[in-house]
Formats: structure tokens, C-alpha cells, sequence
């Protein structure tokens, strides 16, 4: 489950997974909130360069957790390895199209 939360976490760059936005059931570990999800990457002021700030301030909870230092199920590598840039790519067009103009300017853009 740590795995799972944590490739969602990168792939949205979740600037705000911490213990209190994960909740424990029988299934497992479920994310919630995620408000501080896909951020603008873009610099400041509209430049072309990317926002390093916002990249250097990634912080997980579960970066430190036991279980995130085990080795991926065969499973989730598959799944990780299907999630090529252009794959992504296009899932970000997809979500950004769905959003109805919701994401802010630059966000889905690095």
C-alpha cells in the first residue's frame, strides 16, 4: 500500500501527504485530500524555465516508513515501467481537458 500511495503521490506531486491525509481500513492504506495536488511548475512571472523550488520542497511521510524501503511487487514495477513520458503525457491533456479550467496556469506542464 505505501508503494501505491506513494506512485500516486508522484505522479499528482502531492505537495501535502502526510500522516493525517492517509486513512487505514481493511483494504489498506487510502489516500485523502488532495487539495495541494498538481502545482504550477512553471517559474514565477511566466518564464520557461521550471519552478525548482516547488520540486526541492517534495516531502512525503512515508518517505521514511519501512515498508517504502522494500522492493516493489512485480505487479506495481509492471505498472510503474507502463508509465512512460508520452503515457503520461497524455494523461495529463486528459486530466487538464476533464478540469473544465480548474487546474491553475502551468500546472500538468513540466
Amino acid at each position: 500500500d505505501v508503494h501505491r500511495v506513494g506512485l500516486l503521490d508522484l505522479l499528482v506531486l502531492n505537495m501535502d501527504r502526510h500522516e493525517g491525509n492517509l486513512m487505514v481500513s481493511g483494504q489498506g492504506l487510502i489516500p485523502i485530500d488532495h487539495g495541494l495536488c498538481l502545482p504550477t511548475l512553471t517559474a514565477p512571472g511566466g518564464g520557461v524555465e521550471p519552478n525548482t523550488r516547488v520540486l526541492r520542497e517534495l516531502r512525503f511521510s512515508w518517505q521514511g516508513w519501512r515498508q517504502a524501503g522494500r522492493p516493489f511487487s512485480a505487479s506495481l514495477q509492471r505498472t510503474a515501467a507502463s508509465l512512460t513520458r508520452e503515457r503520461v503525457r497524455r494523461l495529463a491533456c486528459t486530466i487538464r481537458e476533464d478540469s473544465g479550467g480548474m487546474l491553475a496556469e502551468g500546472a500538468l506542464t513540466a
